[in-house]
């Protein structure tokens, strides 16, 4: 009966270390994974970061435009007012995007380095929230830019030739728009 007691005993034992086997290795699989994601999302930024640059020192060199009025009141109205007035916003939401991604891309993997016990997880969680956060500031940086475009149109001494350019540029907006709509459908995370 003492035999048998052991015996027990012993089948218990290895029953629970393996089942302490297995979970750790669901575990490792699982901290893998998120590994993964928070390298990909890491990369997502990096790349958001180097757009909203480019866009940024598109805007800036939009500036240089101004210098170049001399014409009627509504080329002065364009160019003196509102052209900069947009370019500075697309400017502006082009630093936000690339600030908000620079600084995600900096700090998250330093937090699942050496954060508390489940740091992997809230570094990931907190990427995914902050590169959505970047694309969605980029996003209005590229359409705001785009109204940049469509201002400047306004200022060209033909009206044909105006009215071609913001017909243009609307349809560049409405493709960039379906785009958008349609790539975020097929590639729906949630």
């Amino acid at each position: 009966m003492a035999g048998s007691q052991n015996t027990y005993a012993e089948g218990s034992l290895m029953i629970l270390a393996t089942k302490s086997a297995l979970r750790t290795g669901v575990e490792v699989k699982v901290l893998h994974i998120r590994e993964r994601e928070l390298g990909y999302f890491y990369n997502a930024c990096t790349q958001i970061a180097t757009q909203s640059a480019l866009l940024a020192g598109f805007c800036y060199s939009g500036l240089t435009y101004l210098t170049y009025v001399d014409g009627d009141i509504c080329e002065r109205t364009c160019a003196e007012l509102t052209f900069p007035l947009a370019v500075i916003t697309a400017m502006g939401f082009a630093m936000l995007a690339l600030w908000q991604a620079t600084l995600a891309s900096m700090f998250a993997p330093g937090l699942a380095l050496r954060g508390p016990p489940g740091s992997m997880d809230m570094a990931v969680n907190h990427l995914i929230e902050e590169y959505q956060g970047a694309m969605r500031l980029y996003i209005i940086s590229l359409f705001v830019f785009l109204i940049t475009a469509l201002l400047w149109s306004w200022t060209w001494d033909s009206w044909l030739t105006s009215a071609a350019g913001t017909i243009m540029i609307l349809v560049t907006m409405r493709m960039i728009y379906m785009t958008i709509v349609s790539v975020a459908d097929e590639f729906d995370f949630d």
